[in-house]
């Protein structure tokens, strides 16, 4: 499974808050209360932490670029899709997202260790149980 998948399991959380320097290691936190209720113990989202980040910008739809963490983080852009793999680029709900980073690694916002397969497990069953529950209501 490739870091990328990582992203795209987070669908729909929101970027809150960005910690470090580009270019050096970034940790990015994610809010995604309904995908964080399957792990214990208790908390709101995921810590992304980008090792050796060399890029990550944000282009507003109007073209506007920023690579300031914090106003980013302040924006909290909602993650929408994954456009391209490389370099890796999102579309947010403020634009698209562009990083390049060498290493990932994925935690809880508690900080527990949590790998790619239990946060991908973890986002089957909550959409499948989605799904059934919104069946037939359109």
């Amino acid at each position: 499974m490739s870091d990328n998948a990582i992203w795209g399991y987070l669908h729909d959380g929101s970027i809150d808050r960005v910690d470090g320097t580009v270019p050096g290691d970034i940790a990015v936190h994610i809010s995604i209360p309904y995908l964080r209720k399957a792990f214990i113990p208790a908390g709101d989202g995921f810590v992304l932490t980008l090792g050796n980040c060399t890029q990550f910008e944000l282009e507003s739809d109007s073209g506007v670029l920023t690579n300031d963490l914090r106003q980013i983080a302040e924006d909290s852009p909602e993650i929408l899709s994954i456009l391209t793999d490389s370099p890796l680029t999102i579309y947010t709900t403020f634009g698209t997202l562009k990083l390049n980073y060498h290493a990932l690694s994925l935690a809880l916002d508690s900080g527990q260790p949590l790998t790619a397969e239990s946060l991908d497990q973890a986002s089957e069953q909550y959409w499948q149980a989605w799904s059934e529950q919104h069946r037939g209501s359109a």
